[in-house]
């Protein structure tokens, strides 16, 4: 009787197991599950819930301070024992860590025990935090030892900038299941809009400054001046955070309270629904004041893979993904009035550039076809 192969062990670490927002993170390793025998180790485990999955292990600290806050590129000596440990345990092939901050933490245990470490960096990691000189040392130390990748060019050039030598192509996307986000074929706005029927336009994510919501409203409130039937367009924002009281305050003080809807989180079910019946995807992304970035948001992309048109901003490796006027529309950060004239030109316009985004998507930025990058990489470098 022919034997099945046994499945490479791989082993995936990040500080916590999950947070709300880090979907791309479950969706990727239960796509890599049939192929590898994957156990996650996290330091915090939290969404059991919404993430389930078999082989999860905490590692707790063994003090009551956190010690990423104590130090935060460096494993206290204790705390880094109790890692080696369960990596030891576990004897992986290939260790993959997402985020460059979890990445430089573990580097030195990863390289003692001489196991191959591929590194996911996705936004504030190879942003806000390359301000930091001591990240920026770690990362030139480290990153000649193991292999890397970003989920964006943009990211990739941020690296190279602060003298990360590049050997190979480190792009690897994200990626939509395009089965979980089917394309909707819409009704034209201009069409709507002529039967009286309700726009909607959607802003999915943290009330946190880089997700420029102030530039969304201003430009949804511009809209709201110039067109006949202002009581036709509403804008719905998904999504909790730190500004969210702020934006709230600002809708009720630009009498916006009849057009725009504040609807907390959702799970994926919800937001495919809400996805499905908006007319319009709004992300104007910024760079904050501290320095912080995007990679490339997955709800771009989930949009389009569902024919939504999206207007965004020309931010990170958004680019990458829109070009403006064929699949979608992008304007410069933090302009207001080209973001509100790509409103005003989406919603008179007879053509469907929803048509091309999912067309984007399949051809580009399919999940099957990343995770396949992914999977060769992982393999490759077990054998290593």
């Amino acid at each position: 009787m022919k034997q099945t192969p046994l499945k490479k062990k791989l082993v995936v670490f990040s500080d916590s197991y999950l947070k709300s927002s880090q979907t791309f993170i479950y969706t990727q390793i239960k796509a890599l599950e049939p192929l590898f025998d994957i156990t996650f180790i996290a330091q915090k485990y939290i969404n059991p819930g919404k993430f389930p999955f078999k082989k999860t292990v905490e590692i707790k600290p063994i003090f009551r301070q956190n010690p990423f806050k104590l130090h935060p590129f460096k494993l206290h000596s204790s705390y880094a024992v109790k890692i080696e440990q369960v990596f030891r345990k576990i004897n992986p092939e290939v260790i993959h860590v997402h985020f460059g901050t979890n990445a430089v933490r573990i580097a030195p245990i990863v390289r003692k025990l001489g196991i191959p470490m591929l590194i996911t960096f996705r936004g504030s990691d190879t942003s806000k935090r390359l301000r930091n000189a001591r990240y920026r040392s770690l990362l030139k130390r480290e990153l000649g030892h193991f292999d890397f990748v970003c989920v964006s060019k943009a990211l990739v050039k941020n690296l190279e900038e602060i003298g990360i030598e590049l050997k190979e192509d480190h792009v690897l996307y994200n990626g939509v299941d395009v089965e979980k986000f089917p394309f909707v074929r819409r009704e034209a706005i201009k069409t709507k809009l002529e039967l009286n029927k309700k726009i909607r336009f959607i802003q999915i994510s943290r009330f946190v400054e880089k997700k420029g919501h102030r530039y969304t409203l201003d430009a949804f409130k511009k809209l709201l001046s110039s067109v006949d039937k202002p009581h036709l367009f509403k804008l719905q924002l998904i999504g909790s955070g730190p500004l969210e009281k702020e934006m709230k305050h600002y809708v009720k003080s630009s009498s916006m309270e009849e057009n725009v809807d504040f609807m907390g989180t959702k799970d994926h079910k919800q937001i495919v629904e809400l996805l499905r019946n908006a007319d319009v995807l709004l992300q104007h992304s910024i760079t904050s004041r501290s320095g912080d970035a995007e990679g490339l948001p997955n709800v771009i992309m989930e949009a389009m893979s569902m024919g939504l048109p999206v207007i965004s901003t020309y931010h990170s490796g958004i680019p990458e993904l829109i070009s403006d006027g064929i699949n979608g529309f992008l304007v410069n950060e933090r302009d207001v009035e080209a973001y509100y004239n790509k409103m005003i030109l989406l919603i008179t316009m007879k053509e469907n550039l929803g048509v091309e985004g999912r067309k984007t998507i399949e051809e580009r930025f399919n999940l099957e076809i990343q995770i396949e990058k992914l999977a060769e990489r992982i393999n490759r470098l077990s054998v290593g």
